[in-house]
């Protein structure tokens, strides 16, 4: 059996700048927003988060764009995860530091994110 591609294989860093392209991606499809959601992490300390624009998961002009984020973290943040709520993210993370590893979590507001500013700061 074959199956026929829609599209791909795509580089993250082809459509999520943020992506390290190390490994540990994840996309789920957001229900109450009716958007995609793309998890992996970033450059160094830091988890880039993307959501699509449209229902459409598909990276060209008839399937939409991405908005995309940079959350910088005090670890490195291997092994995200991503839970989808009605109006939060909640992401864990494996975050290694000063030779331990500490299971992190975070809630992030999804009226929190403007698609102006890329960079977001955990308070």
């Amino acid at each position: 059996m074959s199956l026929d591609l829609v599209q791909g294989p795509i580089a993250t860093t082809d459509v999520f700048p943020n992506s390290s392209a190390a490994g540990d991606p994840i996309i789920m499809y957001d229900t109450f927003d009716k958007k995609w959601v793309h998890i992996e992490f970033g450059q160094g300390n830091s988890l880039s988060l993307s959501r699509s624009t449209t229902s459409s998961p598909l990276f060209t002009d008839a399937g939409g764009d991405w908005e995309n984020w940079n959350i910088a973290t005090q670890n490195f943040p291997d092994y995200p995860k991503i839970g989808i709520y009605k109006n939060y993210y909640v992401i864990s993370t494996n975050e290694y530091g000063d030779g331990s590893r500490l299971p992190t979590s975070y809630i992030i507001q999804k009226s929190d994110l403007s698609p102006e500013v890329n960079e977001v700061e955990l308070k």
